[in-house]
């Protein structure tokens, strides 16, 4: 390897759908600053809720309920040996009860409902059990929800945990989310812990805001999350929108996640969308703050990492291998959109530091600046990708980029106003293993 020292070389040449340097955002779109929008859902906002009626219980005050859907008793009350027979019954004789809050114990099998949480409710696997829920969990009171030890599976839209309340407090542990529809988990206000959570195979309702991604917290959300996968969504893996909203990571994998189906369709049209929505496969936005200890991306589709719109992120140990370019099902409308490719982007004020990192074999840039973006790195490598860094900030200083990194592309910098096919084909992408990070 040539370990390089900036300035680089600045050679201006033809990249497949780089962006164009306009006062439009990156899709080429013209946006205003304002924040992003809601979901939308037939034509209105969705899961907005005021929590009216709700009370706050604490531990001790909640009541231990068992539910089993293979129990044959005649009159279940939620006892040990007469369970509910699904847990939407439990709910059920919560609300007419008034019961304040419920910890609800589920046996092994395969629950094939929606769940409204109306309020504090905990759903715990017993000892282990393969329990499978088949349907959405939506809160939009301030209620804390806790779900541990479960399966979730094939929920239609809005999604497999779909909370929207500034006081709410959402704890997933050791769940998996499968094949939702719209999200897999979409969190507007409160607290959101995710801990030993793989989220996967999400996918998009037409004409929706970041429909189909893995996991959104938006609103001012807090975030934690710990050992969190989320892959093959059809968007977004992650997003992180708007001014409050901030997410501590550590230990993430954001791998094969793809650009919405609808991107060049419907969506284009959909006068609420700032577009960014489906780009990234972690998306930082709208001033919102994300930092994250050991971060995984491979084989993403159109950029990997995008932080925009007065977006901070920080990442220390990070491996990008193999963001592929979009391949659009019919030509879009305007040359001004991109195809990606692209490593990691920060534009319109944005910026990431990146710390010990490897960005490599990515189809079209290793990082991308643009509208003002920004970026810091420390001890790393940008190699073996068509181009290194797409530099298109004005005035921005390249020294920022040489702190103990080693560029190896077969261009290292381009600076050129405007960047057109053809882009140098990138190395093949090795395999895990075989010489790269896993």
């Amino acid at each position: 390897m040539i370990r390089l020292v900036l300035p680089l070389l600045v050679v201006t040449v033809g990249v497949a759908g780089a962006q164009r340097d306009t006062d439009a955002d990156d899709s080429g779109r013209r946006v205003t600053d304002q924040a992003s929008p809601p979901p939308v859902v037939d034509g209105g906002t969705a899961f907005a809720g005021d929590g009216e009626g709700y009370t706050p219980s604490s531990p001790e005050d909640r009541v231990d309920w068992y539910v089993d859907e293979d129990s044959a008793v005649s009159s279940p009350d939620g006892t040990f040996n007469k369970p509910f027979l699904s847990l939407a019954d439990a709910l059920e004789a919560a609300e007419s009860g008034d019961v304040p809050g419920v910890n609800l114990h589920v046996f092994g099998g395969t629950y094939t409902e929606s769940l409204e949480i109306t309020r504090d409710t905990s759903i715990e696997a017993v000892g282990g059990a393969a329990v499978v829920i088949a349907g959405s969990i939506v809160n939009s009171t301030p209620a804390y929800l806790s779900v541990s030890g479960v399966r979730l599976v094939g929920a239609d839209s809005p999604g497999a945990v779909n909370v929207s309340n500034p006081d709410a407090e959402t704890v997933l542990t050791d769940v998996t989310i499968q094949d939702a529809t719209m999200f897999g988990v979409y969190q507007s206000g409160g607290e959101l812990s995710l801990t030993n959570v793989s989220i996967s195979g999400t996918e998009t309702t037409s004409g929706v805001y970041w429909c189909g991604a893995g996991a959104v917290v938006t609103g001012g959300c807090d975030a934690r999350f710990s050992d969190v996968r989320s892959d093959d969504n059809e968007s977004n893996g992650i997003v992180v929108d708007g001014n409050g909203t901030s997410l501590v990571g550590v230990n993430l994998e954001i791998n094969e996640n793809r650009v919405n189906s609808n991107y060049g369709h419907d969506l284009m049209e959909c006068n609420m969308v700032e577009f960014s929505a489906g780009l990234g496969a972690l998306s930082v936005q709208y001033g919102a703050e994300a930092s994250i200890i050991h971060l995984s991306m491979v084989s993403n589709e159109q950029e990997s990492i995008v932080v925009h719109r007065n977006a901070d992120l920080t990442v220390e140990d990070l491996y990008i291998c193999g963001t592929a370019a979009f391949d659009p099902p019919v030509p879009w409308s305007s040359s001004s959109y991109s195809y990606g490719g692209i490593g990691a982007r920060a534009s319109n004020d944005g910026h990431f530091e990146f710390t010990d990192f490897e960005i490599t074999h990515n189809a079209g840039f290793g990082i991308w600046l643009s509208h003002g973006g920004e970026a810091d790195l420390h001890t790393g490598r940008v190699t073996h990708n068509p181009i290194g860094a797409g530099i298109l900030t004005e005035g921005f200083d390249l020294t920022r980029l040489e702190d103990g990194v080693v560029w190896d592309n077969v261009v290292d910098l381009d600076t050129g106003s405007r960047m057109a096919l053809p882009v140098p084909d990138p190395p093949d992408v090795p395999e895990p293993g075989d010489g790269g990070r896993s």
